[in-house]
């Protein structure tokens, strides 16, 4: 199925991701992700970065039932740093947004729910309210499509992620743990984190 652009607010934008953004998906995250969480990993997070991010796994997320894959594009600039080759409609890219529809929440067994797999947005721009502008936006487009219920996951070590899920009304409900091969065993513990809509 093929996803349509979509506004967020006056400045941001998302546009559906192709398999031919692959390149400047991976150059993205290679960019954003080492900062926030470069140092769970025991090699420099490149394992990581590829089995998420590199060709094969990105088409497969592209292409599964209920998966809208976006980058997050804005109308202004915070850095020069940061700014990425304009688009025609002049829309830098600043982030990525990924939701799965009608995606079971496993701690309650509710089916009637929407997932939001991936949020990264550029270090830069953090801080001027545009993650919680996404999210209001992702919780709208929940209840707009049909769902009772959204959630995410949230790692039990990143107190300021769950501190900003918990003030948009979103709650713990249960802990699970990843078993990625290079992952320090302290971050393995991630939350299961949800909302009622």
């Amino acid at each position: 199925m093929q996803n349509t652009s979509k506004t967020i607010s006056q400045n941001l934008y998302l546009t559906p991701l192709t398999t031919g953004d692959q390149p400047q998906l991976f150059k993205l995250m290679q960019r954003i992700y080492p900062s926030a969480y470069g140092h769970y990993w025991k090699d420099d997070c490149s394992w990581y970065l590829e089995s998420q991010y590199g060709k094969k796994n990105f088409e497969q997320e592209l292409n599964s039932p209920g998966s809208e894959y976006y980058f997050v594009r804005s109308t202004k600039q915070a850095r020069d740093e940061f700014r990425e080759p304009a688009s025609p409609a002049g829309r830098s890219v600043i982030g990525i947004f990924k939701i799965i529809k009608n995606c079971p929440y496993p701690p309650l067994e509710e089916d009637n729910a929407l997932k939001v797999h991936r949020v990264y947005l550029d270090p830069a721009i953090q801080g001027q309210g545009i993650g919680k502008s996404v999210m209001v936006f992702a919780e709208k487009y929940a209840q707009k499509t049909g769902h009772s219920l959204i959630w995410l996951d949230a790692m039990d070590t990143h107190e300021q992620a769950q501190a900003f899920y918990k003030s948009l009304g979103y709650e713990r409900s249960k802990v699970q743990h990843l078993d990625f091969p290079l992952l320090h065993d302290q971050y393995r513990p991630m939350w299961y984190m949800h909302k009622f809509l």
